[in-house]
């Protein structure tokens, strides 16, 4: 079995299909101390991985040190690979943010080896960091998102995508003038870079390069296919729970059965490990979606709801339950504390004449629930077969004209959906308590017939103004916002 120091240090790439082994020493690909490239005099070797070797080196005319990373040896003798190199160089030295190590200049050593000079970052590893301190505050991790974030807007701004954001590619060091705080510096752009699917320039089958490690990649990294901004953004919120748990989310006994966690299995809650609120869970789980289009479609929209997830009230503790443990009666358990939640009903007129096609038409319309939930970044509670429940995140139960508006949206996108059988009656209700009555709220609790979007009083005395008069029924059905009384 693998261990998980193991499973962090495994390099693989995968050419045309083919896996390549790449050596795990640095011995073979460090130039020696003393040597001079590019107008630098190298020091010894100080980072060794998968991608390069990272020198420390000395300007010839005197000033700070630098950083000198060369390509692999095995990877340079792929033209395409010297090419993307050279290509993405270019772009990164155009990079500018104070969170990304900057880039002083690119060349060649004799050999044809390119190689990237960079600025010399003192300090250690977010990993490193992690390991010494163990888990920080969901405040702490915030600070640190905040500038790994920032310098991802940066990057994506000019078409550039990191590819391989994790704790080993963060250095963190103590920010001047200010008592713990920590600046962090994003590295490993260039080699990232590479991961980018290679076009085949005759129009026969494209060749791809898939890099990472198996605890960091996202499901289409794993899968070989398309990645853009999105990547990074899993990556963030792999990046994000283990900030305040000290452990990543997915961890199996080798390299494949973790792969197949991050393909199939759902992300845990931060809370059970860590004492911060149900909108952080809610934010991880978006980040972490399977699908792309389920995630965050970039990285402002992520910041704003991180930023309102550590003002919510933390439902977490320092004693976790257990992974897989069971929730409490009713499907809801303790750690999704007060708020609000949305029930989903897809009522049938007539239950016992219904057919299959209005059977059908039940699981599209909880399927398109399901999805938009997902995107909006709710926690899923119950499920049955005609229902949903979810608990909207943080922004919601403070604004709830916003939860009712982003309702009346729903109902008017799942009454217009495709197919639509006229036998299936679409109901949407929001309520507003504490667990214990909330255990209660169950599909029919609330009586409501017909279709239409329901609120309870206890959701409706947190409106701050009347809903909106715009808000129509979806096309064809009869309803209107009504009260209900549990």
């Amino acid at each position: 079995m693998e261990t998980r120091a193991e499973l962090i240090e495994e390099e693989t790439a995968v050419i045309s299909g083919r896996p390549l082994e790449l050596s795990r020493s640095a011995a073979a690909d460090a130039l020696p101390a003393g040597a001079v490239v590019g107008g630098y005099q190298l020091d010894d070797v100080r980072l060794g991985g998968g991608f390069g070797v990272v020198h420390r080196a000395w300007p010839l005319e005197g000033g700070a040190a630098v950083a000198l990373k060369v390509l692999r040896r095995e990877l340079s003798l792929l033209p395409a690979m010297l090419r993307r190199f050279q290509q993405e160089a270019e772009v990164l030295a155009r990079l500018e943010h104070p969170a990304i190590v900057e880039v002083r200049g690119v060349g060649a050593l004799d050999d044809g080896r390119p190689y990237i000079v960079m600025e010399w970052v003192e300090g250690r590893s977010l990993a490193a960091e992690l390991h010494a301190r163990g888990a920080f505050s969901p405040a702490e991790a915030v600070a640190l998102l905040e500038e790994v974030l920032g310098a991802l807007a940066a990057a994506h701004a000019i078409g550039v995508v990191h590819r391989d954001v994790k704790a080993e590619n963060v250095m963190v060091r103590p920010r001047a003038g200010v008592s713990g705080a920590l600046g962090v510096k994003l590295v490993d752009f260039g080699i990232a870079k590479l991961l980018e699917p290679l076009g085949g320039a005759r129009g026969g089958k494209s060749s791809s390069l898939v890099l990472g490690t198996p605890l960091t990649m996202a499901p289409e990294q794993i899968l070989g296919g398309a990645v853009d901004a999105r990547t990074d953004i899993y990556a963030a919120g792999l990046l994000a729970y283990q900030l305040v748990t000290a452990e990543l989310p997915f961890q199996g006994a080798d390299a494949v059965e973790t792969e197949g966690m991050h393909l199939s299995a759902p992300p845990p809650r931060p809370s059970e490990r860590a004492p911060v609120s149900a909108a952080f869970d809610a934010v991880v789980r978006r980040c972490l979606a399977k699908d792309p289009a389920d995630r965050y479609p970039g990285v402002a929209e992520l910041l704003a709801d991180l930023r309102e997830a550590v003002a919510a009230p933390a439902t977490g503790g320092a004693a976790p339950a257990p992974r897989g443990a069971a929730p409490a009666a009713g499907g809801l358990d303790e750690r999704h504390g007060p708020g609000v939640v949305l029930l989903v009903e897809a009522g049938l007129a007539a239950p016992d004449d219904a057919g299959d096609e209005a059977l059908a038409d039940v699981e599209r319309l909880l399927e398109a629930a399901r999805s938009a939930l997902c995107r909006l970044g709710a926690t899923l509670v119950v499920e049955s077969a005609d229902a949903l429940l979810a608990a909207l995140p943080a922004p919601y139960e403070r604004a709830r004209e916003r939860a009712l508006g982003w309702t009346l949206d729903l109902w008017a996108e799942l009454g217009a959906r495709a197919e639509a059988s006229p036998e299936v009656v679409p109901r949407l209700a929001l309520h507003a308590a504490a667990p214990e009555a909330l255990r209660s709220w169950m599909p029919g609790a609330t009586g409501a017939t017909g279709a239409g979007v329901f609120m309870t009083d206890a959701f409706a005395e947190g409106l701050e103004r009347a809903p909106r008069p715009e808000a129509a029924p979806p096309p064809g059905a009869a309803g209107a916002l009504r009260r209900v009384t549990l």
